[in-house]
């Protein structure tokens, strides 16, 4: 069965921890982005028996990567996770509209998402997005 599995670390730095997690968990389709709270997370697809099996290779992985400490996991079959992702997919900006947004820089948004500061997700390890209720 395909999980979806989302591993939330105890960071707020994600620069630090994106190429250790995305190299660690290659082959997963990983991604990495911050939680509401700021909190780096990487998300994860795999095929396993159980949903422990998923948890225990993800923990795993995690712990490979050594980008610190966990502070929780979430599993789920993909077909689930999926339809609870349609419906919570908020509006998105990415980075030039949220710089334009709140005049400034470009890299000032990215330094910010970097720093946890301002919600975001990356996407596919190269572009950010961010809700559009963070900039409002």
């Amino acid at each position: 069965m395909q999980y979806t599995v989302i591993v939330e670390l105890d960071t707020k730095d994600v620069a630090a921890v994106v190429d250790p997690l995305m190299d660690a968990m290659d082959g997963y389709a990983p991604s990495v982005s911050t939680t509401t709270t700021g909190h780096a997370q990487v998300r994860i697809t795999m095929t396993a028996d159980t949903v422990r099996q998923a948890v225990t290779a993800a923990l795993a992985m995690a712990t490979t990567a050594d980008v610190g400490d966990v502070l929780g996991v979430h599993a789920l079959p993909t077909t689930e996770q999926d339809l609870r992702d349609r419906a919570e997919i908020p509006p998105l900006l990415n980075v030039t509209q949220v710089a334009d947004h709140l005049g400034i820089t470009p890299q000032a948004v990215r330094l910010r998402l970097a720093a946890g500061t301002l919600p975001g997700v990356l996407v596919g390890g190269t572009v950010w997005v961010v809700p559009v209720a963070a900039v409002h």
